[in-house]
């Protein structure tokens, strides 16, 4: 799905990997990203086994659109309109070959200096609902992130939620201003949403 990810992604790779992601240009065979994105699920660490007492941190923001819910998803979901909703962030979005339609689907995003990310659907309801999670560069938190359509009359309502897993400690230890962080990057995500479809953005 397009260009969340890149407001709520954990801390980055290591210099020297990150280096050799940025080695590889727009243009370059896009299967190798494919085998980046493996050797780094093998090489973070093991995230399912930190500490989780089924507690669940989450914001959710909606906004209610002009639009069909068509015209919206032809929007979000794929990773070639990256650009369209964040041109100053992100250069390219496409998805990566190989890899299947909806559940198990990877997208890459390259920004504007050059940093790759991927993400993978791992939930997917066509023109509905899909979860993603972010495979590189690692994300500490797990965050999930969860767009949902809701048809309304002639439009429809958009809602993205954000995700967490996290031990009680974790819990304790949020902050309120990480959830207003996460409130507002939600937010922001929506209103350009919002804005490209008004201004015709999307692209065919």
């Amino acid at each position: 799905m397009t260009g969340a990810q890149h407001e709520v992604v954990g801390p980055g790779m290591p210099e020297n990997a990150l280096r050799r992601l940025r080695s590889f240009a727009p243009s370059a065979d896009h299967a190798g990203v494919n085998r980046w994105a493996r050797r780094w699920e093998r090489r973070r660490p093991d995230l399912a086994t930190r500490p989780s007492d089924g507690r669940t941190l989450s914001v959710q923001e909606s906004i209610e659109l002009q639009h069909t819910a068509e015209e919206v998803w032809a929007l979000i979901h794929p990773a070639e309109n990256g650009p369209v909703l964040f041109p100053r962030q992100i250069a390219q979005g496409f998805k990566v070959p190989g890899t299947p339609d909806g559940v198990g689907e990877q997208q890459c995003f390259i920004d504007v200096a050059g940093n790759k990310s991927i993400l993978e659907v791992i939930e997917y309801d066509e023109g509905r609902r899909a979860v993603t999670r972010t495979l590189s560069p690692p994300d500490p938190d797990r965050t999930r992130m969860v767009y949902s359509l809701e048809p309304l009359g002639s439009g429809c309502i958009l809602s993205l939620s954000l995700e967490m897993d996290a031990s009680a400690e974790h819990c304790l230890n949020s902050t309120g201003r990480d959830q207003r962080r996460r409130r507002a990057q939600a937010q922001i995500y929506l209103l350009r949403v919002r804005q490209a479809l008004d201004r015709g953005e999307v692209r065919r």
